[in-house]
């Protein structure tokens, strides 16, 4: 009983990692940028190096990637981070967030739309602020084979500078059956180990 229950803990592990993401690409209206990526079951985030907005200024970002996972998804939530400052709390530093962003289903020759949002954000601060825009896109139909785009613009302005540390992407999955059987397993013997 203790190895079917690990054998099948083990297959819904190997099934949960066979998510991937592919083909990421990341530019931005300021060339110094640079970029790193991690990722995990299901989630992908750039670390952005660079992205410094002076004042009057505005920067632009667009990203674009793929993904293919046994388990489809529900939604998918944006999250950008960043951080605001100035030296002189009567010149407070500003920033106004506009984004916009579509996932389609690409499992068929012929791509879908099946989750599109907007995000838009506006932050001011007499000093240092962190900040963490986010939003959350549902999907429908849910999709397991698709692709994602998205266009940010961020504009300084107030007197302060900006950075933008990281854009980050998490998708919600569908509990896969194996998934709740190992649970009802787990909560099985639980119940059975008690009695005991």
């Amino acid at each position: 009983m203790k190895l079917a229950i690990t054998m099948l803990a083990l297959a819904v592990a190997g099934a949960s990692f066979a998510q991937t993401f592919y083909e990421s690409q990341l530019s931005s209206s300021l060339g110094t940028v640079t970029s790193s990526e991690t990722q995990t079951v299901t989630k992908v985030t750039r670390t952005l190096n660079g992205l410094d907005i002076g004042v009057g200024e505005a920067q632009s970002v667009a990203w674009t990637y793929k993904f293919n996972t046994g388990a489809p998804f529900t939604s998918v939530k944006l999250k950008i981070t960043g951080s605001l400052s100035t030296p002189n709390p009567s010149n407070p530093a500003s920033l106004q967030i506009i984004g916009s962003e579509e996932i389609f289903d690409i499992s068929t020759s012929s791509a879908f739309n099946v989750g599109s949002g907007v995000i838009s954000a506006n932050y001011t601060t007499p000093s240092t602020q962190i900040f963490n825009a986010e939003v959350t896109i549902p999907l429908s139909p849910q999709v397991s084979q698709g692709a994602v785009t998205k266009d940010i613009l961020f504009i300084n302005t107030g007197f302060g500078s900006i950075n933008i540390a990281s854009i980050e992407q998490e998708f919600a999955p569908v509990p896969e059956p194996a998934s709740m059987a190992v649970l009802g397993l787990g909560l099985a013997a639980f119940a059975r180990r008690r009695r005991k």
